[in-house]
């Protein structure tokens, strides 16, 4: 039989996705699919926006409660997975992001179109997430020092 703990763990993790995924299908679900043509559309920004922030808040408060919940070896994996199966998947998609970065999609592909300009917005989303990523180390470790004096 399952025990309770492991019961809470599961539930939680199932409410941050449950909640987290609608909410963040939402604007798609209220303005369709987006146009073609590079309109910018200010009501569907910040819809998305909002519901991505919404979204991420739900799903981070309920992840934070499964590991509250979780026992100190399973808290001890998921910081071992998240570090190195964090780190070594990003350096893994480097050679990839850099293939797509430079138009080998539209070389596999020629039906996907290249171009400087979308090299570069790809560029920019790839190093957001490992500025991100870095950013949020940096800070956690100082905050894990800061905290442990």
């Amino acid at each position: 039989m399952i025990e309770r703990r492991t019961l809470a763990v599961w539930g939680y993790g199932a409410a941050a996705l449950l909640g987290a995924v609608p909410l963040m299908v939402l604007p798609f679900l209220i303005f369709g699919p987006a146009r073609s043509g590079g309109e910018v559309d200010g009501a569907r920004i910040l819809v998305a926006t909002s519901c991505a922030t919404a979204g991420l808040a739900w799903g981070l408060t309920f992840a934070g409660l499964s590991y509250r919940r979780s026992d100190e070896f399973n808290r001890a994996a998921s910081r071992h997975a998240w570090h190195w199966g964090g780190l070594f998947g990003l350096a893994a998609s480097m050679p990839l992001a850099v293939f797509i970065g430079l138009g080998g999609l539209h070389w596999a592909v020629p039906a996907i179109t290249a171009g400087r300009t979308l090299g570069h917005a790809f560029a920019y989303g790839y190093g957001l997430a490992v500025f991100a990523q870095f950013a949020g180390a940096v800070a956690a470790l100082a905050w894990w020092k800061l905290s442990r004096r």
